[in-house]
């Protein structure tokens, strides 16, 4: 693996504004090197089954990860369902597509 592939990880809090509707707000966000690798026929059958469409899988490096639960590729927001710990220096993200969480 290359980690060719940049990779924004976000962190957001959650409010709620005047009329009482939970809004998120981004709270900090940081680049780092990923992959790109195949979502398996098995963890996206599973994944749907269970209601959550794994729809993409990132490897990073494991000191780059703390945490967060949305990420960022080529202007698409995902949600991270899963963290996988890959060996000692590697994690994946198993992510389906964002849904909008505001109002």
């Amino acid at each position: 693996m290359y980690y060719s592939d940049k990779l924004k990880l976000i962190t957001y809090t959650v409010d709620f504004n005047s009329k009482g509707i939970k809004v998120e707000t981004e709270k900090s966000s940081i680049e780092v090197w990923a992959d790109e690798i195949s979502v398996t026929s098995a963890e996206f059958h599973l994944s749907t089954s269970s209601g959550r469409k794994i729809t993409k899988v990132f490897k990073i490096k494991n000191e780059d990860y703390n945490g967060e639960t949305v990420c960022e590729f080529k202007d698409k927001k995902y949600d991270i369902e899963r963290p996988y710990q890959k060996g000692l220096g590697d994690v994946e993200l198993h992510c389906s597509d964002r849904k909008t969480k505001n109002g």
